[in-house]
């Protein structure tokens, strides 16, 4: 896919992605109008990720889930799962119900997320998109900042994209 005037950011994103071979992990975060074309220069950029041997994993936010507890981990669990390269994270029915026993999420569960993470980048550079990152559930949103803690040396680019104007 050609983007229009986007050389400068997908550059910027190929620079990180250089890092992230070298073993460094990272955040990004793509922030911009509704429309403006900040998902389509991610998967631009996948493209590129997977055509360099990296793995590329995507998850969504709704705003119809966003009270949806954990949604956005039950989808990176599912995408972490099909990859086949890794032991998953618990499933979903899991997820839920540790969190719900609690009222917040375990660390043993963030912790079993973040080893999957780092099994699957164990085997190729890893990038894991967050589209619509405005729209998660502040469970996922806690587990999603203790990965991004946790990636500093491993090859993991976290890319979140947001619409401006968001608050989280």
């Amino acid at each position: 896919m050609k983007l229009t005037e986007r050389d400068v950011e997908l550059g910027l994103l190929r620079e990180l992605y250089e890092e992230c071979l070298a073993g460094k992990g990272a955040l990004v975060v793509v922030n911009g109008p509704v429309g403006c074309g900040k998902t389509a220069l991610v998967r631009a950029f996948a493209g590129q990720v997977v055509d360099r041997g990296g793995t590329f994993l995507s998850v969504t936010g709704a705003a119809s889930e966003s009270l949806d507890r954990l949604g956005l981990i039950d989808q990176l669990v599912t995408a972490i799962r099909a990859t086949g390269a890794a032991d998953g994270p618990p499933a979903a029915t899991e997820l839920t119900k540790a969190a719900e026993a609690s009222g917040r999420v375990p660390r043993a569960l963030m912790q079993r997320i973040h080893r999957s993470v780092a099994e699957l980048a164990g085997h190729r550079p890893l990038v894991l998109h967050v589209d619509d990152v405005h729209f998660a559930d502040e469970a996922s949103l806690q587990c999603l900042r203790y990965l991004v803690r946790r990636i500093d040396a491993l090859p993991v680019l976290v890319v979140l994209t947001e619409t401006a104007g968001h608050d989280r």
